[in-house]
C-alpha cells in the first residue's frame, strides 16, 4: 500500500555481483548479464520469472510457451501506451496510467490485507 518503502536490498547487490562476474562466465555470461539487467529493473518480475515461471517451464509439457506468455504479458502495458502515444494521444497518458497504477496499487495491497487477516482468522485462530 505505499506504506512501507524498501531501499537497496537483495535484488541490488545481487544485480551488481551478476555484472561483476557475467563478463567472465563464457557462455553462460549473456544469460548472466540478462537476469542482472532484469534483477536492476524490476526485482519483482526478475523473481516471478526465474523463480516462478522459468522452473515452471522445465517441468511441464508446453515449457517454452510459458516464458513466451510470460513476455507478452509484461509487455503488452507498454506496447499499449506506446500504441496510445502514436496515435496522438495526448502527452499526459502516461501520468494518467502512472496515478491509475498507485491507485490499483493502494487497492490491491488492501485487498491483500484483508484476505490475509481473513486467513489467518480462519486457520489459525478458529
Amino acid at each position: 500500500m505505499g506504506a512501507v518503502r524498501l531501499r537497496g536490498g537483495l535484488g541490488t547487490r545481487l544485480s551488481e555481483r551478476l555484472r561483476r562476474v557475467a563478463p567472465r562466465a563464457g557462455a553462460g555470461g549473456a544469460f548472466l548479464l540478462g537476469a542482472a539487467f532484469a534483477l536492476a529493473f524490476c526485482p519483482t518480475l526478475f523473481w516471478l520469472f526465474f523463480g516462478l515461471t522459468v522452473p515452471l517451464g522445465l517441468v511441464s509439457p508446453l515449457g517454452v510457451a510459458f516464458p513466451a506468455l510470460f513476455a507478452v504479458g509484461t509487455s503488452l502495458p507498454v506496447l499499449v501506451l506506446g500504441g496510445l502515444l502514436a496515435a496522438g494521444a495526448p502527452a499526459d497518458v502516461g501520468d494518467r496510467f502512472g496515478r491509475a497504477g498507485r491507485i490499483l496499487t493502494r487497492v490491491a495491497g488492501a485487498v491483500l490485507i484483508v484476505v490475509g487477516v481473513n486467513d489467518t482468522l480462519i486457520y489459525w485462530a478458529l
